[in-house]
């Protein structure tokens, strides 16, 4: 797991996507939507919008203490809103409180069951908690959704899981599926690092050019193309793609390696 640890280390806005897609999908878009009430609002429904788009704005730029303390205001004065749980869910997740954002996202489904997206976000969870059964079971429930509406990222989500489980020709295949059905590029990004811990440099090359394509601020993409360069003898390319990474996400420990395998490269002591 150290290489999924590694990419939602260097890559949390990334890692926020994979877990945070409710926001847009399962909600339908913003906070705001709470002042669309007949006959205008009142106090508590204006402390309620208050404290939700605090708590979310929080959430955004990942201060999950604050985004915490204003949620859980949020959550004494409606205990059953289902954006409120769900944001909680989100925090106590990037909050390392497994347990309490579970309890959340249950009773979301448990609120509305058509919330698919709850089951993406318990399988993340039980992932990283090495609970593949449970969190394959979550996947498949998404997967199986006619009416859910991202689909490949759940499938992208157990293409992880049979890697995680060493069955990496299965989470290969998933990945192709992924890549053929909605060009994401984690997908791509999974396969050129198995390509690249094949020592398959020019088709690792192959898969993380198009990621790169596709997301252009992606770090750990970079560093895989810079070190399939290294292997490959092109020192020019595999400087400048560790440049990348520091320009990217510097002051970071993947940067401060990135820069020094460049000086290394180059001749710098």
């Amino acid at each position: 797991m150290r290489w999924l640890d590694q990419w939602r280390r260097h890559n949390l806005k990334a890692w926020r996507a994979l877990v945070c897609l409710t926001l847009t999908l399962a909600l339908g878009g913003c906070v705001g939507g709470l002042g669309a009430r007949s006959g205008g609002m009142s106090s508590k429904d204006n402390r309620l919008s208050a404290h939700l788009k605090m708590g979310a704005a929080y959430l955004e730029v990942g201060n999950w203490n604050s985004a915490l303390a204003e949620l859980s205001k949020a959550d004494l004065l409606e205990p059953n809103n289902i954006e409120v749980n769900t944001y909680l869910g989100q925090t106590y997740y990037f909050r390392g409180d497994y347990p309490q954002a579970i309890e959340r996202f249950k009773k979301v489904l448990s609120l509305d069951p058509t919330k698919t997206e709850m089951h993406n976000n318990l399988g993340l969870i039980y992932l990283k908690q090495r609970h593949f059964a449970e969190a394959r079971q979550e996947f498949e429930l998404c997967i199986k959704d006619p009416t859910y509406s991202n689909t490949h990222q759940a499938e992208f989500n157990l293409g992880l899981l049979e890697e995680s489980e060493g069955r990496l020709d299965l989470a290969e295949e998933i990945y192709r599926k992924v890549i053929n059905s909605n060009k994401m590029p984690e997908a791509y990004f999974r396969m050129g690092q198995l390509a690249f811990n094949r020592q398959d440099y020019q088709i690792a090359l192959d898969y993380l050019l198009p990621a790169l394509r596709l997301k252009p601020n992606y770090a750990d993409a970079f560093f895989t193309v810079a070190m399939s360069y290294e292997r490959l003898g092109r020192v020019d390319e595999a400087a400048e793609a560790y440049g990348q990474v520091v320009n990217l996400i510097p002051n970071t420990s993947l940067a401060i390696e990135a820069q020094g395998r460049a000086r290394r490269l180059l001749g710098f002591k």
